[in-house]
């Protein structure tokens, strides 16, 4: 009787412990994710160094080394975004049964966009100097109150914002950090004349273009802190109007509760002192004074300037 007892403890234990062995293994693949290696190339074949390789829907990735290979650990059944300045993006299912082998094709369309340099325009796919250009076609549907919110992120350009009023710019720009002690702003000029960023509407902008280092030269001595040559929209067909509403609130994460009636203050600011064996702060007949509405504003006093202690 217990042998068979025996017999069918140990048959559970070990039912047991293989269930545990197979849940537990389950959730350490899950947690560490399954590594995916693979190479990423142009349509000629050459390696992209550089290419982010990152998880939909997450922020962990890696980029490609030399050789344009890479190595990431993804959950089961994740998708991969693959990305490169120049390149179209792309979006494939990981596999980790074989390296993957992604070819990424040229943004012909973002090349041969124009782009405002300081004598001129250009192909982006010709410019080679330290310029950036925000479109604000991309910007659709952010809520930008100012030309300032719309040049964040761009390499080498600082913004700090010291005003949120809508429609009104006070920010302060720095392209390339602080070049000079006295007047450290880039030049602004709008479709080519020197302006001020305070006013401007962002509706009314089609781009905005960053000009640092050697491109900035063109524009001499005022170009030295860098440049920023916004371009404005031109008519074209029938009028639009567009509307946007921004609402938001503003409400303090805890407030204290104060004592508002000055007599139960004294009372128990005495109290407080009496506890501590310390004498009356407030005498009993200062009390007596302020409740019978015969005590004097010490600020009063102090304006006319017979304030006694």
């Amino acid at each position: 009787m217990k042998s068979l007892f025996r017999m069918r403890l140990c048959k559970q234990v070990a039912m047991l412990l293989l269930f545990l062995s197979v849940t537990l293994g389950q959730f350490s693949l899950y947690a560490q994710g399954i590594p995916v290696t693979g190479r990423v190339v142009s349509e000629s074949g050459t390696p992209l160094i550089g290419v982010s390789i990152q998880i939909l829907g997450t922020t962990k990735g890696v980029s490609t080394d030399a050789d344009g290979k890479f190595k990431l650990d993804v959950p089961a059944g994740a998708t991969l975004k693959v990305t490169y300045i120049g390149y179209l993006t792309k979006e494939l299912k990981a596999d980790a049964s074989k390296p993957i082998q992604i070819t990424l094709s040229e943004d012909i369309q973002k090349l041969n966009d124009v782009v405002v340099v300081g004598y001129g325009t250009q192909k982006k796919v010709s410019v080679t100097g330290a310029i950036t250009t925000v479109s604000m076609k991309e910007k659709e549907g952010q809520p930008i109150t100012n030309v300032s919110n719309a040049l964040h992120g761009v390499p080498g350009l600082s913004v700090n914002l010291s005003n949120s009023q809508p429609g009104v710019d006070r920010s302060t720009i720095r392209i390339r950090g602080i070049g000079s002690v006295n007047g450290a702003a880039p030049l602004v000029l709008v479709d080519g004349v020197e302006y001020s960023m305070d006013e401007l509407n962002p509706n009314d902008i089609e781009s905005i273009t960053v000009l640092k280092d050697a491109s900035a030269a063109i524009m001499g001595s005022k170009g030295a802190n860098g440049v920023i040559m916004v371009t404005t929209k031109k008519g074209k067909g029938r009028s639009k109007v567009d509307y946007s509403y921004n609402y938001g609130r503003q409400r303090a994460t805890y407030i204290p509760d104060v004592i508002d009636d000055p007599i139960a203050y004294m009372k128990l600011k005495n109290k407080a002192l009496n506890n501590e064996g310390k004498p009356d702060e407030y005498a009993a007949a200062d009390i007596e004074e302020y409740i019978n509405g015969m005590a004097k504003d010490p600020y009063t006093l102090l304006i006319t300037g017979t304030i006694s202690h």
